[in-house]
């Protein structure tokens, strides 16, 4: 009978290594760190939300129909870059 496997034993992947097990290049003395204040913040324009509430406009001015989502959100995000930022 096998052996059951449990969540703590670490299991080979047939795909190869993981991202854990994936070599790391070495940072060089040289290279600088390469972030932002605005990258660490993640800020996007427009926010996520705001993106939300013009693409459920854009699914009741459809008249509730279903399977435009992705098409809701991209010309919500179009129609919120195209005007200026608050």
């Amino acid at each position: 009978m096998a052996t059951p496997v449990t969540a703590l034993e670490p299991q080979a992947s047939p795909a190869g290594p993981t991202v854990a097990e994936a070599p790391q290049e070495p940072r060089s003395a040289t290279q600088p760190e390469q972030t932002s204040a605005a990258h660490e913040r993640r800020e996007e324009w427009p926010p996520a939300a705001e993106i939300a509430v013009e693409a459920y406009a854009l699914y009741v001015a459809g008249g509730y129909q279903d399977g435009n989502d992705l098409e809701h959100w991209f010309e919500a995000e179009r129609l919120l870059r195209s005007r200026p930022p608050r």
